[in-house]
């Protein structure tokens, strides 16, 4: 009898380890999505003081000439916002936008750059404002300005991103992210664009900080060019040093913080895979010295 106890509570671990592998590589799976969401489209940092605003003028007004849709950005830290016609406050780092807001924040409420007075705000902003989530269309004061929120999203939760095509030139843009289609290549569509408009910038790679596809890029067209191999290995050597160094936006941040958080879940949910697996082996090794079966 304690022989078929011990093979039925065997069984009963591994169907609960397997389920609890189960819960935690689904979660972890929805936060490599969700990371990748933030971290989607390539973003190019400028070296230096910044991206001229006469030269982002210039390229809007010729954007439909463009191969590919791109905005610039900044965050401001430490800036403060006030609701409109009241007294709440809140301190906040101020995602500035001039383009489409979408090429950012991919998902939720898009800022046009015609859209000179519209916001989104995260769902904690909207609380210490307005006491609530339901914030569009009510008014927030930054600069002096009043801007209507559009939309309200989850995360970051603090956000406050706003549509600047109105005051460009009072903004030092660092930023300029480009709507990636999926089958883009990242590193190729990045220098394009840097050296078709003679920047003084360089291409974020966040995916090297979470993704193992760069060992695609080292490779050299030929496997005896060891040479090529050498000089795409630096190359790729300073480009995640440029990313582990710079200070990340909130957005950036949120990314790389699900990419984490995914990376530690789907690992928990391996470890109780391969814990249910051996409770679940351990059966047929036990029944077979002991000659018992489970009924």
């Amino acid at each position: 009898m304690a022989g078929k106890a011990r093979i039925k509570s065997n069984f009963i671990m591994a169907a609960v380890c397997i389920l609890i592998s189960c819960v935690f590589i689904t979660a972890g799976l929805c936060q490599f999505k969700n990371g990748s969401s933030f971290l989607h489209n390539l973003t190019i940092l400028a070296d230096g003081s910044g991206f001229s605003t006469s030269w982002l003028k210039d390229i809007f007004v010729k954007s439909n000439t463009e191969e590919v849709s791109f905005a610039a950005w900044t965050e401001l830290k430490g800036e403060q916002v006030f609701e409109n016609n009241g007294s709440r406050h809140y301190n906040t780092d101020v995602c500035a936008v001039y383009g489409e807001s979408g090429c950012i924040l991919p998902f939720g409420q898009n800022l046009p750059v015609s859209d000179k007075q519209g916001c989104i705000i995260g769902i904690k902003l909207s609380e210490e404002l307005f006491g609530n989530h339901n914030a569009e269309g009510q008014e927030i004061v930054w600069k002096d300005r009043v801007w209507i929120v559009r939309g309200v999203v989850k995360k970051p939760s603090s956000l406050f991103m706003a549509q600047v095509s109105g005051m460009a030139d009072k903004i030092k843009f660092d930023r300029i992210n480009i709507r990636l289609e999926r089958e883009k290549d990242r590193r190729r569509t990045g220098e394009d664009f840097i050296n078709r408009h003679g920047l003084y910038a360089s291409v974020l790679r966040w995916d090297y900080l979470y993704s193992m596809a760069w060992l695609e890029e080292v490779i050299p067209g030929r496997w005896s060019d060891f040479q090529g191999f050498k000089e795409n290995l630096k190359k790729h050597g300073k480009a995640a040093g440029l990313v582990r160094n710079t200070e990340k936006t909130s957005i950036e941040a949120e990314g790389l913080s699900c990419q984490k958080k995914g990376r530690w879940l789907a690992v928990t949910g391996i470890f109780f895979l391969i814990t249910g697996s051996v409770f679940y082996f351990k059966q047929p090794l036990y029944k077979k010295k002991t000659g018992l079966t489970l009924k």
